[in-house]
């Protein structure tokens, strides 16, 4: 494939196929290019996807800061823990202890406005 993407086995004989690449905050219906790309792109990983049915599309938007890094801020009283990205599931055991850690100020941070 041109760009990275994802091919993950699901119920049923399905598959779900993903890419992640495009910076943007426009939260529309996926594009005609972006479908033949991600289609071409599961052409590229195997020929037999060229029959494939497509069950399903979608898009939408993750959370993300400037440099694709999680932050927790501060303000007004309240906690805010954003920005993971693509990798939330992976990313959220750790960032909930690091809050938790300030929260009971085992940690001294600045905190970000």
């Amino acid at each position: 494939p041109r760009f990275p993407c994802y091919l993950v086995p699901r119920s049923n004989g399905h598959f779900m196929l993903g890419a992640t690449m495009v910076e943007s905050d426009d939260d529309s219906a996926i594009s005609a290019r972006a479908l033949m790309e991600l289609l071409s792109a599961a052409y590229a990983i195997h020929p037999a996807l060229a029959e494939a049915r497509v069950v399903e599309s979608g898009s939408g938007l993750r959370p993300a800061y400037p440099a694709n890094l999680p932050e927790i801020h501060y303000q007004n009283d309240t906690y805010y823990l954003n920005g993971m990205y693509r990798h939330g599931f992976l990313l959220a055991p750790m960032m909930a202890e690091q809050l938790m850690q300030r929260l009971f100020g085992e940690q001294s941070y600045e905190y970000s406005a």
